[in-house]
């Protein structure tokens, strides 16, 4: 697997357990999906794309169910790439 070179102030994080409300509500706020309300059960993966201490986008996958949202001032850095290949990770 190729790591993808990220913009300076760009972290990617797993998340491994339920969010708090605020990180939900953050990542409700750039696009809602049900599977949100999984993160944290088996078989569900969610990496959160935080820039300057502010949550800026996500990937949440669970089996067939695919949901990716970034805010667009960040599209095209790369990011989405790096996305699938930490959601790839074990």
């Amino acid at each position: 697997m190729m790591r993808v070179s990220l913009p300076a102030r760009v972290r990617l994080s797993r998340l491994r357990e339920t969010p708090s409300p605020g990180v939900l509500s953050s990542l409700r706020r750039l696009r809602d999906a049900p599977l949100l309300a999984r993160i944290g059960e088996p078989g569900v993966v969610c990496v959160v794309v935080i820039a300057g201490g502010k949550v800026v986008g996500y990937l949440a996958r669970g089996g067939e169910e695919e949901v990716v949202a970034l805010e667009p001032t960040w599209r095209g850095r790369g990011i989405e790439a790096a996305l699938q290949d930490e959601a790839r990770a074990p």
